[in-house]
């Protein structure tokens, strides 16, 4: 799941740098994501397996990992590539020189991306439906959503903020982002039917 996650945000990065005239995020932004995000997922081997799973031995296959990650990966970059067109043609984000703009993009693609990747966690863990077929243990459920509460507020608390550069996000991408939460959570659950379709088994 990190690898796919990785893969992604270099994926979307290397979109930005041929399109934006300013850096999607900065240096360090990206890094407080990925601590946090790493943070969420110390919860993992605690979490309960799926008894399909565990009722025949299972093989690791580095083919697997590999293909895992080419298809997930590029499948978040799509709705990093909603944000990156909101603050482009939306918010009207065009201008390096725009200190406050470029900020305001660098928080709102923080958010998004923090949120997606975390959330993600309960639709990858399992070949099930996530909240339908399979549910995760509830030190997993309580890291991520934990995390992703910390990660929202960041831009909120001033000294945070400041340090990080970040500033309030507008009032219109909250929604904006709920929305992309949900498309996300969507769009993988359809990925992973069609891999499994395809594959035969999930990882």
């Amino acid at each position: 799941m990190v690898a796919s996650s990785s893969f992604g945000n270099v994926f979307s990065i290397l979109i930005a740098s041929c399109w934006l005239p300013y850096s999607p995020m900065s240096a360090l932004q990206i890094l407080i994501q990925n601590l946090l995000y790493n943070i969420s997922q110390i919860a993992i081997p605690w979490d309960r397996m799926d008894k399909e799973y565990l009722a025949i031995p299972q093989r690791w296959d580095a083919k697997d990992l590999l293909r895992f990650i080419l298809v997930l990966g590029p499948t978040s970059s799509t709705i990093d590539m909603c944000t990156f067109t909101l603050g482009w043609f939306y918010y009207g984000i065009q201008d390096a020189s725009d200190n406050y703009a470029v900020e305001l993009f660098h928080t709102h693609w923080f958010l998004e991306g923090l949120l997606t990747q975390t959330l993600i966690v309960h639709l990858l863990r399992t070949a099930k439906i996530p909240g339908f077929q399979s549910n995760a243990a509830p030190v997993l459920v309580f890291s991520t959503l934990s995390v992703m509460s910390v990660g929202f507020l960041l831009p909120f608390v001033p000294p945070f903020a400041n340090a990080l550069r970040m500033v309030r996000p507008k009032d219109s991408f909250i929604g904006f982002l709920a929305l992309e939460l949900l498309v996300y959570c969507v769009e993988v659950q359809l990925v992973k039917m069609m891999y499994l379709k395809l594959w035969g088994r999930w990882l």
